[in-house]
């Protein structure tokens, strides 16, 4: 099961991916499963050098910064789910919501202006998750001090989610950070039930003054039946426009 951090910034992941081929030709020929793999490490260092490009960490050179004290929320007590099993993350306390702030005030205002400008000149539109139901852009399409907001807080995340779950805070990379916008106006207001393929998920509310919204969780509150415990969705905003 999938971590998710709520209440902080963008998604730092790494890529996870699986054989796009049937158990049956892999068992015919181990050579196939050797090529995959061969194939899938080579996409994968390209994703990885271009999360360095697109979001590359501004790390300090000698310590990192302070974690963010976190509110765990998960269903699952640490004998259900062993540490040493439950790899990489050695915990079962896989929702974690921070209790103080990563960005301020000024900073979250800031990210929705610079959105809302392009929005107007643009249009909004789903950009990446093709969806009918929100609008998103990619923080690479913000203007580079806009950028450099979500950048410079980028540390700070990787050392929360490092603080939570046994993962080296420099390993992490940002494989996309969008900005999503919920407008029940135009009946664009939530985001369907998903998975990401990170190793993590982390996301932030941007805005204020606005009804509903939020993040729902699978694993905390899952129909019977459904799912494998990692899905997640937006849920429907209500007046105003939510980030």
């Amino acid at each position: 099961r999938k971590p998710t951090v709520t209440a902080t910034a963008t998604a730092a992941a790494a890529a996870v991916v699986s054989s796009s081929l049937p158990p049956e030709e892999i068992a015919c020929d181990p050579n196939l499963l050797k090529s995959e793999l061969e194939r899938v490490q080579k996409e994968h260092a390209n994703d990885c050098r271009t999360a360095q490009s697109q979001h590359p960490i501004p790390f300090p050179p000698n310590n990192l910064p302070r974690p963010l004290p976190t509110k765990s929320y998960s269903p699952l007590p640490l004998d259900i789910l062993n540490r040493r099993k439950n790899e990489p993350y050695r915990t079962s306390n896989l929702v974690q919501k921070t209790i103080a702030p990563l960005l301020t005030p000024t900073e979250c205002k800031a990210l929705i202006d610079s959105a809302e400008f392009i929005g107007a000149t643009k249009g909004w539109k789903s950009r990446y998750t093709l969806r009918e139901t929100q609008s998103e852009l990619h923080i690479v399409d913000l203007p580079p001090l806009t950028q450099d907001i979500v950048l410079n807080a980028l540390p700070t995340l990787c050392s929360t989610i490092s603080s939570q779950f046994a993962v080296s805070a420099e390993s992490l990379l940002v494989y996309n950070a969008l900005l999503i916008r919920y407008d029940p106006m135009t009946e664009m207001c939530h985001l369907n039930s998903h998975s990401d393929f990170g190793l993590v998920s982390a996301n932030i509310c941007l805005s204020v003054g606005h009804e509903g919204g939020g993040t729902w969780i699978e694993a905390l509150e899952p129909p019977p039946g459904y799912g494998d415990g990692d899905g997640h969705d937006g849920q429907d905003a209500g007046a105003g426009a939510g980030f």
